[in-house]
C-alpha cells in the first residue's frame, strides 16, 4: 500500500489557454450526449456501468463488509491511503477547497478524499481526487459509450471517461486500479472534474503519488 505525506500542489499555476465555449455549443454538446447509449461492459476486468445496470446485478455499492463502524476523521489520522497531489490544473484557480476527509474502519483507511470548487479558463469548475478501499470488481460510471476506452496511468490499469468536448466540458474521469491484489479488497483512485481538459486531468492522476 501507499505511505505518503498529505501535501497540496499550488493552485495557481498556468494562465488560460482558450476562452469558454457559447453557450449553444455547450447545449448542443449536452443533448447529443443525452441521446447516446450508456457504456455498459467491462474495462480491465471490473465491470463499469450505470446505476440501474449495477443494480440489477446486484453489484451497487463499494461491497464492503466491514466488523466496525466507520467514522470519518481528517490529516490528523494516518492511513494506507494517503496521497500527495502533485500537479494541479494549468490556469485552474481554487474558490474553495476540503480536505483530507478521511473515513476509517478501526486502523483500517476506506477513503482519503480532497474536493476542489475551480475557477478555470472554461467557466466555474470542480476537481475530487479519491482514493478509496473497493469490495467490488464494479464501479458506477455513467457515460456515454463513445467517452468511455481502457487506459493506464503509472502502470497502473485504468478506465478513462473523457469529456464532451477538448475544454473539458462534462464530466470527465479517470479510474485507476491501483492495486487488485487485497483480497477480497482492492484500492482505486478516483479522479473526477469538469471544465477541465482531459490531459490535465489525467496529469492530475498521474502526480498522485
Amino acid at each position: 500500500m501507499v505511505r505518503t505525506t498529505v501535501v497540496s500542489a499550488d493552485p495557481n499555476q498556468g494562465s488560460p489557454a482558450r476562452p469558454p465555449l457559447p453557450a449553444p455549443l455547450i447545449l448542443g454538446l449536452v443533448d447529443l450526449d443525452a441521446q447516446k447509449p450508456r457504456f455498459n461492459g467491462s474495462v480491465h476486468g471490473w465491470r463499469i456501468g450505470p446505476h440501474g445496470a449495477l443494480e440489477a446485478e446486484g453489484l451497487e455499492g463499494r461491497g464492503l463488509q466491514l466488523d466496525c463502524e466507520a467514522r470519518e476523521t481528517g490529516a490528523e489520522t494516518r492511513t494506507d491511503l494517503d496521497f500527495t497531489l502533485n500537479y494541479f490544473p494549468t490556469g485552474a484557480t481554487v474558490e474553495s477547497a476540503s480536505g483530507p476527509i478521511k473515513w476509517v474502519c478501526g486502523d483500517t483507511g476506506l477513503s482519503v478524499a480532497y474536493n476542489y470548487e475551480l475557477n478555470t479558463p472554461y467557466g466555474a469548475g470542480y476537481l475530487t481526487v479519491e482514493r478509496t478501499l473497493w469490495g467490488r470488481r464494479a464501479f458506477e460510471i455513467n457515460a456515454a459509450s463513445d467517452r468511455v476506452t481502457p487506459g493506464s496511468v503509472n502502470g497502473y490499469p485504468a478506465c478513462l471517461v473523457r469529456p464532451l468536448h477538448e475544454t473539458g466540458l462534462g464530466q470527465a474521469q479517470v479510474l485507476v486500479i491501483e492495486d487488485d491484489t487485497l483480497d477480497p479488497y482492492a484500492i482505486v483512485l478516483h479522479v473526477v472534474s469538469d471544465n477541465v481538459p482531459f490531459d490535465e486531468l489525467q496529469s492530475v492522476a498521474e502526480g498522485v503519488r
